[in-house]
């Protein structure tokens, strides 16, 4: 996944991965949050 530019409304961002709770999107902001599953 690759972003580029400023801050963008109405703007669509297709995710797609094998394990669903890998990644967070803000829908309020459009944050996109990695996470890395295992253990810490």
């Amino acid at each position: 996944l690759s972003v580029s530019g400023g801050p963008m409304s109405g703007t669509i961002v297709e995710y797609s991965s094998t394990n669903k709770s890998s990644a967070i999107v803000d829908e309020a902001s459009g944050k996109l949050s990695a996470i890395s599953p295992g253990d810490s």
